[in-house]
């Protein structure tokens, strides 16, 4: 994710990589085609009140574009496919729009159980104004590490 900065330069202000993929040098490759996110054709001042609704109704399934690109921690990439543990509940930390109102960033943390355990992770989602009202256009749930047993 990239911010236009007031003097005219662009920074990064969001880089979760590209997750596990085949070949990596298949995207430095001359000629390679590299996605992106479709350039959306509107915004809305409210961008942030919109999606901040959504994401407490909770309905990310139905909300993933067709394009969508999905990770998870130490999973190949998924095109258009959620795929979240049961039981997971989300806690925005940051939520930003872009200047023009289509593209929303929201970054927290995520929580669920899984084989007894408690399991805290980050989440960092995007979100786009396209034809059809808003979309997940990017989502990635990272799963720290555990930490190794003493001895």
């Amino acid at each position: 994710m990239w911010r236009r900065q007031p003097d005219g330069s662009w920074k990064w202000i969001y880089d979760g990589g590209v997750g596990p993929i085949a070949e990596a040098a298949s995207l430095n490759a001359p000629g390679a085609i590299v996605p992106t996110a479709p350039t959306a054709t509107r915004g809305e001042t409210s961008a942030v009140a919109v999606v901040t609704a959504l994401e407490q109704a909770g309905d990310i399934a139905g909300r993933i574009a067709p394009d969508a690109r999905v990770f998870r921690t130490r999973q190949a990439m998924a095109a258009g496919v959620f795929n979240a543990p049961a039981g997971i509940s989300y806690r925005v930390s940051r939520t930003e729009a872009s200047a023009g109102g289509d593209l929303v960033m929201v970054l927290g943390e995520a929580s669920w159980s899984a084989e007894g355990q408690a399991v805290s992770s980050l989440y960092a989602r995007m979100w786009q104004r396209q034809a059809e009202g808003w979309q997940v256009v990017y989502d990635q749930l990272i799963v720290p590490r555990p930490n190794p047993a003493p001895g």
